[in-house]
């Protein structure tokens, strides 16, 4: 974490070869409406006023969260709304400089954020944004690291001995290592500073021993990826063997049926169907029965990871956020894993049926039905 002085010199030593921009994580608030009584928790978060700029989200209405909000001298309580909330709660409507209250303080509606944009936190997400200046007035008091002495009383984005903020940038590839050397640079000097400070020679060393991370912002800031990607990649490499036991086993009985119709496509090929019609029809049927199954998958996966991911955020299910259901995307890999385990698991016994001799099977069967009358 960072503290805002600590934001605004790393700012300065970026110059002009990027942008940066620094965010709290997200926070429960209480939130009332124009025109109702009754008060509702919402998700939000206090961001710096570079924070869509420099995630290159453009508002659909009004306007960002702008750099002058964020000044302590000149605060204002502004916010921006979730798309969501917007059409859920307040119908879709002309909102635009109408008051809320925001944990009891009056606050303006500015903008409306783009429809499924839910902030940096994949695994959080959030519906409301405010100024990082709005943090005494809505007593924030989350997700703090705190250095020697602080005043409590006083505003965060004034004290240095407060970490509080997340920092994220957009850096141009080419200037990078140039950025990411600047930054150290001045992210060792700022962490001097504060360490200088402290008389207590544990904290300053824990603190001396920080290093800035410089790491690619593609996927979002996510608590869980950290704690459960090992043991998501388990379970995918489980469920990836039992599908493949799955596809032996209905390669099997493929098999065995085919076998079992050996008459039928006997008499097929000698009234003059062609081994091509026989082995589509074998790839047909096998693709029925791996798109029922897929199916039956992609239904099972709809249930299984809204049950899963509101176990994991301890939230209700219609308040995920949208990166923890499936999309298009699973939907294009679920189909294409269905005819691929459709294409591997029947073009064996498609194969088989049309390379079966008619002749030879038409004798056998004969043979075994006069043999008793022989007899």
């Amino acid at each position: 974490r960072f503290s805002y002085p600590r934001f605004e010199r790393l700012q300065a030593a970026l110059g002009n070869s990027g942008s940066l921009a620094a965010m709290t994580r997200t926070t429960t608030l209480v939130v009332r409406y124009p025109r109702e009584t009754q008060s509702e928790s919402i998700r939000a978060q206090l961001v710096s006023g570079e924070y869509f700029a420099t995630l290159e989200v453009p508002v659909t209405r009004g306007r960002a969260i702008s750099t002058a909000d964020v000044r302590p001298s000149s605060a204002a309580t502004v916010a921006v709304i979730g798309d969501r909330l917007w059409r859920d709660r307040l119908g879709g409507s002309n909102v635009l400089g109408e008051t809320i209250l925001i944990s009891g303080v009056p606050t303006t509606i500015v903008g409306i954020a783009p429809p499924g944009f839910i902030g940096a936190w994949s695994d959080a997400r959030a519906d409301l944004w405010l100024p990082l200046a709005m943090q005494q007035a809505l007593e924030y008091r989350n997700n703090v690291s705190s250095y020697g002495e602080v005043n409590g009383d006083q505003p965060w984005m004034t004290q240095d001995r407060i970490a509080w903020l997340n920092i994220i940038g957009r850096i141009p590839r080419g200037e990078l290592s140039q950025a990411r050397a600047s930054l150290e640079v001045e992210n060792r000097a700022g962490l001097g500073d504060v360490a200088a400070a402290i008389d207590d020679p544990r904290a300053r060393s824990e603190i001396l021993s920080n290093a800035l991370v410089v790491q690619s912002f593609t996927q979002g800031f996510s608590r869980l990826r950290a704690q459960l990607s090992q043991a998501f990649i388990a379970l995918t490499v489980m469920v990836a063997v039992v599908l493949l036991i799955a596809c032996a086993n209905v390669a099997n009985l493929l098999l065995a049926r085919s076998t079992a119709r050996a008459k039928e496509i006997a008499i097929r090929v000698a009234v003059g169907a062609s081994r091509r019609r026989l082995l589509q029809q074998g790839l047909v049927e096998s693709t029925v029965l791996a798109a029922l199954g897929g199916i039956a998958g992609w239904l099972a996966g709809m249930w299984s990871s809204g049950l899963l991911a509101s176990a994991f955020l301890s939230t209700s299910r219609d308040r995920l956020p949208e990166v923890y259901t499936p999309d298009t995307r699973v939907f294009i890999f679920t189909a294409g894993v269905s005819f691929a385990t459709a294409l591997v698991c029947g073009l064996l016994p498609a194969v088989r049926a049309a390379r079966a001799d008619e002749r030879g099977t038409l004798v056998r069967t004969s043979f075994t039905r006069t043999s008793p009358s022989v007899l």
